[in-house]
């Protein structure tokens, strides 16, 4: 309620609103928008290096996987002798329908078709490989890819020794140090070395790719 006051004018009381109130009104109103403007909290944007790792961008990486396999003299052993066999190569962002796959037979005949199975799939490359044979070769990162999934095509295996999911992780860059020590990250790159033998897949582990 508007508060009043009382003059007197020619020997009569007359009320009149008190405008001290009303003249404070617009500088209330900036400063309640002050401060909400200031309260307001400007969300973070994804960047190609960040402090947060959750906050890294992952462009296409030029031939930023590298993979390297070799096959034994008996690869893909069945009825007797040695076979050729297939290789898929799948990158996502997510390995989870992969791994949901790849735990069943019929899953890992799926996963041979080479085919973009599920929206976490970002690319797909197949390849053959002979029995006491050594391949190298990179291939891009797709967009969004953090993971890299591979699944061969043996004749008689179990799904466990088919298969197998890796981890594209982040680059990790730190300057300065102990108090102005700044970690910054970016996406990342993947070597892989492989051994394919009769009945299992054999990972060599992380060995950098040369041109």
């Amino acid at each position: 309620m508007m508060d009043r006051y009382t003059t007197k004018i020619g020997g009569l009381s007359t009320e009149r609103p008190n405008l001290v109130p009303l003249a404070l009104f617009p500088l209330a109103v900036l400063i309640c928008v002050f401060l909400a403007a200031c309260g307001a909290s400007v969300a973070p944007q994804p960047m190609l290096q960040s402090e947060d790792v959750n906050l890294v961008l992952w462009p296409r990486g030029e031939q930023a996987i590298g993979l390297r396999i070799s096959t034994d003299r008996d690869l893909n052993f069945y009825d007797s002798k040695a076979h050729s066999i297939q290789v898929c190569v799948y990158q996502f962002d997510k390995p989870d329908a992969f791994l949901s796959l790849a735990k069943t037979p019929e899953g890992i005949e799926t996963l041979l078709k080479a085919e973009f199975f599920d929206n976490s799939v970002k690319d797909v490359a197949r390849l053959f490989m002979q029995p006491f044979e050594e391949t190298a070769l990179k291939l891009d990162r797709a967009e969004n890819a953090t993971f890299v999934g591979i699944v061969c095509g043996y004749f008689d295996s179990t799904p466990e020794n088919s298969a197998k999911v890796w981890e594209i992780k982040p680059q990790v860059t730190t300057t300065g140090s102990l108090f102005w020590k700044t970690t910054v990250y970016s996406a990342g790159t993947l070597d892989i070395a492989l051994r394919l033998t009769a009945r299992a897949m054999a990972e060599e582990g992380e060995a950098p790719i040369k041109d």
